[in-house]
């Protein structure tokens, strides 16, 4: 929550606020989605590499609770075009 204070409306013409943060998919943190996002998951799913719970968070693209190699397709195919940046088909 903000909370401002003491401010006189009347000198407000707008009021603009931009969120930056991980994006959903980036499980190697690295700032880019990326097939090596989707191969993290895959090795995630098989128990190869462990993830901590912030990764599973942002590995589970479908938002199914589960990481699965459905979540890794998802990445390939909006890093081809085929599902636009919220894993939604174009």
């Amino acid at each position: 929550m903000l909370t401002l204070f003491n401010i006189d409306t009347a000198d407000v013409d707008g009021v603009s606020i931009k969120l930056e943060g991980r994006k959903l998919g980036d499980a190697n943190n690295d700032g880019s989605i990326t097939t090596a996002d989707a191969f993290l998951i895959v090795k995630a799913r098989f128990n190869q590499i462990s993830f901590t719970e912030n990764q599973r968070f942002y590995a589970d693209v479908n938002n199914d609770g589960s990481l699965t190699t459905a979540d890794a397709f998802l990445l390939v195919k909006q890093r081809f075009g085929q599902v636009d940046h919220y894993y939604q088909p174009k």
